[in-house]
């Protein structure tokens, strides 16, 4: 924590949920520092959107390791939160996921788990009490969709307009159909059993209705 505090754009997160398990509700918990990259304009602005990239997948290949150390550095992130700012008119924060671009976590293990669900949402609102914003947007791709449907889910009320692009929104009838095979064996395309995924579709209830908000979501 003292080594996140020192980091400029970082903020230390904690979150605590229940899990069922095996019929029994069980107490999780998380902590890690999460990296966030600010447009130059989103710092002492009002409001901002902030974004939520998508699976960062390293199979292990040349191409990939130089495609990650290319876009890894702070300066990478910010010349993309600038260059997302200037296309879309408005502020960006681009956060790295757990195990992405300095922060904590494993990437492969907690995508789509609710350890990453949890730990987003607590470091969005840290972001968000760092930065000063009282309401902010919310735009996700991909798996950064889905991350954005299940921050809807955890009951924020603080959300002026959220993007989902592509996003992992219904991850079991995704694999059902993408992969039926893997699906038929109980799990889901990064390894792990399909029962533990936090999957936004069944946690459309738990979404606070809020008259100022709006929702988007863009498919193929």
């Amino acid at each position: 924590e003292a080594e996140c505090a020192a980091i400029s754009n970082a903020v230390w997160a904690s979150a605590e949920w229940q899990e069922r398990r095996l019929g029994f509700n069980v107490t999780k918990s998380a902590k890690g520092c999460i990296r966030y990259f600010p447009s130059d304009n989103a710092v002492g602005a009002k409001t901002a959107t902030l974004f939520l990239h998508g699976d960062v997948i390293h199979n292990g290949t040349s191409t990939d390791k130089e495609l990650y150390d290319k876009l890894g550095s702070v300066k990478a992130q910010t010349d993309l939160a600038n260059r997302l700012a200037k296309t879309s008119g408005m502020p960006i924060v681009r956060i790295a996921r757990p195990g992405t671009y300095g922060s904590t976590g494993m990437n492969h293990k907690w995508r789509r788990q609710p350890i990453e669900a949890h730990l987003v949402n607590a470091a969005v609102t840290k972001i968000k009490e760092k930065l000063g914003y009282d309401r902010i947007n919310l735009a996700g791709l991909s798996g950064g969709g889905g991350l954005v449907a299940a921050l809807l889910s955890l009951g924020r009320t603080d959300v002026n307009c959220a993007v989902i692009g592509a996003g992992a929104t219904n991850v079991k009838l995704r694999m059902q159909h993408y992969d039926y095979l893997t699906y038929s064996k109980g799990n889901d395309a990064t390894g792990l059993p399909l029962s533990s995924v936090y999957d936004p579709v069944d946690r459309v209830g738990e979404v606070k209705p809020d008259p100022n908000r709006r929702v988007f979501s863009v498919g193929d």
